[in-house]
């Protein structure tokens, strides 16, 4: 049994120090939205209706 614990121990300080060694990796991502300034938005209703 205490052979499985150490390594159980040594396992998980190894997989500790893995996982701090390696730089973590961000990402950003920049998005802009530029509307284009002759296109209008056309909304329909009742009162515009002809018949």
């Amino acid at each position: 049994m205490l052979s499985i614990q150490l390594f159980r121990r040594v396992t998980s300080l190894a997989l500790f120090l893995v996982s701090i060694s390696h730089p973590q990796i961000i990402i950003r991502e920049r998005v802009a939205i530029d509307p284009k300034p002759g296109v209008q938005a056309q909304s329909s209703s009742a009162a515009n209706a002809t018949l």
